[in-house]
């Protein structure tokens, strides 16, 4: 949960500061860090 909370917080962030970006690019980048923290928490968990 802390870790959804925390990409909630950076994909806000980002999106409050995002300035010339498009929104598709700034949801791609939300994306890749919510299924970066997706792979780490799955790897953490088998190992």
């Amino acid at each position: 949960m802390a870790g959804f909370a925390t990409i909630v917080v950076y994909g806000l962030h980002k999106l409050k500061s995002k300035g010339n970006t498009k929104m598709s690019v700034h949801l791609i980048h939300v994306r890749m860090a919510a299924q970066g923290f997706v792979v780490r928490a799955m790897t953490l968990g088998m190992g």
